[in-house]
């Protein structure tokens, strides 16, 4: 990308990134990093590449997720229903095909939780 001097990069993060979870803080600094790493790649490789990250909220629930789980989850989000994999891959989409003038940016896909 760098000897092209053209490029997207699309990384995916989590929620937890921007807002942490008390029983979940290893995993909400690796995602966090990953908020940083995007916002310092920007910068460092403008003009020409352009790095966004994709911050999913409830989409693909874990196995291990009992009803009462999944539905706490659910709760969260302002649009009371789970994400699906599709409405991730649409953003990611939209970045890569539309996205000519957007970099740097976090994009939350997570049915309103990241506000509420």
């Amino acid at each position: 990308m760098v000897a092209n001097k053209s490029g997207k990069i699309v990384n995916i993060s989590d929620t937890s990134g921007l807002r942490p979870w008390p029983s979940y803080i290893p995993y909400s600094i690796t995602k966090s990093g990953m908020i940083y790493l995007t916002k310092g790649l920007a910068k460092a490789l403008a003009p020409h590449i352009q790095v966004n990250c994709i911050n999913p909220g409830p989409v693909l629930m874990p196995e291990s997720y009992s009803d009462e789980q999944i539905a706490q989850a659910i709760d969260k989000t302002l649009l009371k229903r789970a994400g699906k994999a599709e409405d991730v891959a649409a953003a990611v989409r939209f970045i890569l095909e539309d996205g000519d003038y957007i970099t740097g940016m976090i994009l939350s896909v997570d049915g309103g939780r990241s506000i509420k």
